[in-house]
């Protein structure tokens, strides 16, 4: 079920979503949505620039987007936003945090997904004549935000999406056009400059913070282990380092859907070598340092367990 702050702007989502619905990839991700429970609200602090964001309770829009004239821009925001609200509704199978590199890859992973969904949609609602100016918006016509022109900021996974279709008159019906789109956002578009600040390298620089702070604390006082429960929940790799099994494979091939990825194809994305493709250069430099602190960190948490637990133990025998 779908809440909104008020009527008019119920009115214009809704108009949007039934868009969408008019083609086998929108209806699926629209029917999908209205299973959730959720608030689309407008949010006048996001950038003028910035469309649309998830929110833990649902999609927050900007009303920069709305005010725009750019249906097109406003219909791809809808579905990159859409699909990552489905992937946050997922279980914990799906947030796999099991090093540095794993968190980054997930969420890229995530963005890549959100990516080819929107390029496949835009796509069949051009080809069956319902829209056009989705997929126009994603093939370069830019929006006008007070006096600065927004363009699509993934022009390889559309470069690939529609190299695809050039080579296949089918490929929007096989899959192979979203599995084109999705790998070129994956692999190429990672490492555009803004792309990689905001997906690789600041994520990076908070886990180096994070792990240099729990191992300072962890040192100065064992008996914050305690509360670093919070912390070992939302960064389970603080247990230890874990490589990604068969079990996860599937979950991965499963959340990205059959069609786009088999088993094998999606073992293969995450290989080690295939989680770093795409990694600038200042990624790759910082990786080691975040993957240092982390450890680092973790070592102490198990340290301070094993301490906290015998002096439990001693105040019991002693009792």
């Amino acid at each position: 079920m779908i809440t909104y702050p008020y009527k008019d702007f119920e009115t214009f989502i809704e108009d949007k979503l039934a868009i969408l619905s008019q083609c086998p990839t929108g209806k699926y991700l629209v029917d999908a949505l209205r299973e959730t429970d959720l608030s689309i609200s407008p949010d006048s602090s996001l950038p003028r620039k910035t469309p649309m964001q998830t929110h833990e309770n649902g999609i927050s829009v900007s009303l920069g987007c709305l005010s725009s004239d750019s249906e097109g821009m406003v219909l791809d925001s809808l579905a990159h936003e859409i699909s990552h609200v489905l992937m946050n509704k997922k279980d914990e199978t799906f947030k796999i945090k099991y090093n540095p590199l794993d968190e980054l890859y997930r969420n890229n992973l995530d963005e890549a997904k959100s990516v080819s969904l929107a390029l496949q949609i835009g796509a069949e609602l051009d080809e069956l004549g319902v829209n056009k100016s989705m997929k126009a918006y994603q093939n370069g016509q830019g929006v006008e935000f007070t006096g600065e022109i927004i363009h699509y900021a993934y022009n390889n996974a559309v470069n690939d999406f529609n190299g695809a279709i050039s080579e296949n008159k089918n490929a929007l019906k096989n899959g192979s056009a979203i599995k084109a789109g999705f790998l070129g956002r994956l692999q190429k578009d990672r490492e555009k400059p803004n792309l990689s600040k905001v997906y690789d390298n600041d994520r990076l620089g908070i886990f180096a913070y994070i792990g240099k702070e729990l191992s300072i604390k962890l040192g100065n006082n064992p008996q914050t282990v305690h509360s670093m429960q919070n912390y070992q929940k939302n960064y389970p790799f603080l247990k230890g380092p874990k490589a990604l099994d068969k079990d996860d494979i599937k979950a991965y091939c499963d959340w990205c859907g059959k069609s786009i990825f088999s088993n094998q194809e999606m073992s293969v994305l995450l290989t080690p070598n295939s989680k770093k493709t795409g990694l600038s250069q200042g990624a790759s430099s910082q990786l080691p340092i975040a993957d240092l602190f982390m450890s680092q960190a973790s070592s102490s948490f198990k340290m301070c367990e094993y301490r906290v637990v015998s002096i439990q133990q001693n105040i019991s025998n002693s009792r």
